[in-house]
């Protein structure tokens, strides 16, 4: 099956094999960047960055063309060269799988106008479905039964919409929310500008903590191992347990005078973007910079499984793909701002 002239069952050959931990089908796998639709190439690069991890070529399929994918290949050729003892299947596992979807929250409809929007598309950019009309939408999460998680800031509540929009679930906060995250346990985690709070589904509250006016949240997760991971306007990158109100770990970036985000990633290191300086960083635990990407405006941004980096920016009103070298592969400009964008 790894010969056979439809692509497709070369795919699926290939994939079997790594389900399997059979690395033989990796060379199928890059050879198939030539014959693929440019459209499921995404899968391709995926697949071959969590077996590469930060061994990987920074290459990127660009616009689709011939001189592109041949580019991808010798890319992808020369590491398995270098490589193929020692692939790893088990990255694959570990990493969990992906849809190829993009997530973008518009703030308001147009600049100034309220009344923001939720869309979310394939790598093709085209839409699948567009929920309209949320007060000033900061972020937003698609859950397992196919509902939408929405954090209302201009409302002040947590939704829960289907994809025409109607409200299934709703709760108001004392606060305007940025973050509106459903944990594994069914519990919502929401952050707000001065506080970070869980509920359960049936809206009892376990914290609702305040880490006072000191400190100005711009962004906030909380991560697989319990903790909070948060980025102050004050530039602070701090991870704490939210019962105890104890900090784990902080890293001080200097005043970032703007919006700003910080993203856990498997190797240990964050991600950050930060609006003064209009830069996407990926940052040590010393808060010392190994990759940068200059973007205008840019305040948000999510490391992509192939090692690119989705962004946002309030100011240009775009979201961009960037590559780990720091080239923009594709821009879409808003109608709004777009205020977070998820991956999936």
């Amino acid at each position: 099956l790894l010969s056979d002239p439809v692509p497709n069952v070369r795919l699926r050959a290939a994939q079997g094999l790594l389900a399997a931990r059979d690395s033989a089908g990796v060379p199928k796998l890059i050879g198939l960047i030539n014959d693929l639709p440019a459209a499921q190439v995404w899968q391709i690069e995926e697949t071959l960055a969590r077996l590469a991890g930060e061994k990987g070529p920074i290459e990127t399929l660009a616009d689709g063309s011939s001189a592109s994918r041949a580019k991808l290949v010798r890319a992808w050729d020369k590491w398995y060269a270098a490589h193929a003892s020692a692939i790893d299947t088990m990255r694959l596992r570990d990493a969990g799988a992906h849809l190829g979807l993009i997530m973008v929250c518009e703030y308001d409809s147009a600049v100034g106008v309220p009344g923001g929007q939720v869309w979310e598309s394939g790598r093709d950019l085209r839409p699948r479905f567009t929920i309209k009309g949320v007060m000033g939408v900061m972020d937003a999460q698609v859950l397992p039964n196919g509902r939408v998680l929405l954090a209302e800031n201009s409302a002040n509540k947590i939704t829960e919409r289907d994809q025409t929009g109607a409200i299934t679930w709703e709760y108001g906060v004392p606060g305007n929310p940025i973050t509106a995250q459903r944990l594994p346990n069914g519990n919502t985690f929401i952050a707000m500008y001065n506080s970070v709070m869980e509920i359960t589904p049936e809206k009892k509250i376990l914290y609702n903590l305040n880490r006072g006016p000191t400190f100005y949240i711009f962004s906030a997760s909380k991560l697989r191992n319990g903790n909070v991971l948060a980025m102050t306007a004050q530039g602070v990158i701090m991870e704490f347990d939210p019962f105890t109100n104890k900090d784990v770990r902080t890293i001080n970036l200097g005043p970032a005078g703007g919006w700003c985000s910080v993203e856990a990633m498997p190797n240990g290191h964050y991600l950050v973007a930060t609006m003064n300086n209009s830069q996407v960083r990926e940052i040590d635990t010393t808060g010392k910079a190994l990759m940068t990407i200059n973007m205008g405006g840019v305040f948000r941004a999510t490391r992509l499984p192939n090692g690119n980096v989705l962004a946002a920016s309030m100011t240009t009103r775009a979201v961009a793909e960037f590559d780990r070298g720091g080239n923009k592969r594709w821009e879409k400009i808003c109608d709004g701002r777009p205020w977070s964008v998820r991956y999936r």
